[in-house]
């Protein structure tokens, strides 16, 4: 049986989880680390946030939400990451193209070369909280949420991972969604959720 145990919203100027019921306002993206600390979202400092592209921010803050969100009990290195975007990683691509013709077409900064692969913010999530369950980016076509919950059931139950982060961009919002394996024991959170019930 798979759980949403937690959920985790990011907007361009609002943090909200679904089952705590909690909500916060930030102010622009360089300002989301300290909004995660100043609310007790995340204890430790986050290496290296600053240096992350605003996508793999938004991706990093919403999984910490959806953590914080489900109380997380189970190690965090039997969890997975799974993600689908509307964009892929196109933002960070044009960045880094300006980025080469500024600097007349001879280099451009490899910082910026990072963020140009679609995984990238997934990957971000992944070293921030210690994932070492399967990492998927996968792009569709109609109905990407939906698709997006057919791979994570078959990649929760064929892979040896007891939890899974959905993550969803789209349209400048990222959502997270922490699903968990619960081998028939009893939760206090809902049955996996249709889309239509999923705030988006």
């Amino acid at each position: 049986m798979l759980y949403v145990s937690g959920i985790g919203y990011v907007t361009d100027n609002k943090l909200s989880v679904e089952y705590k019921k909690h909500s916060w306002n930030y102010d622009g993206t360089k300002n989301l680390h300290r909004s995660l600390k100043d609310n007790g979202i995340v204890q430790d400092v986050l290496k290296d946030f600053g240096r992350l592209d605003s996508i793999s921010k938004m991706t990093v803050t919403a999984s910490a939400l959806a953590l914080y969100d489900a109380s997380l009990s189970m190690p965090k290195d039997k969890i997975g990451i799974l993600g689908t975007s509307d964009t892929g990683s196109l933002s960070s691509n044009i960045d880094f193209f300006k980025d080469y013709v500024d600097s007349g077409r001879k280099m451009s900064r490899g910082n910026l070369f990072v963020y140009t692969l679609s995984s990238a913010a997934l990957a971000a999530a992944a070293i921030a909280f210690g994932f070492r369950g399967p990492m998927i980016f996968e792009m569709y076509g109609s109905s990407p949420f939906r698709h997006l919950i057919k791979s994570a059931k078959r990649v929760i139950c064929d892979q040896n991972c007891k939890g899974l982060i959905l993550i969803y961009a789209v349209k400048g919002k990222v959502s997270a969604y922490l699903l968990e394996k619960l081998d028939g024991k009893l939760s206090s959170r809902n049955n996996l959720m249709t889309t239509s019930e999923l705030r988006l």
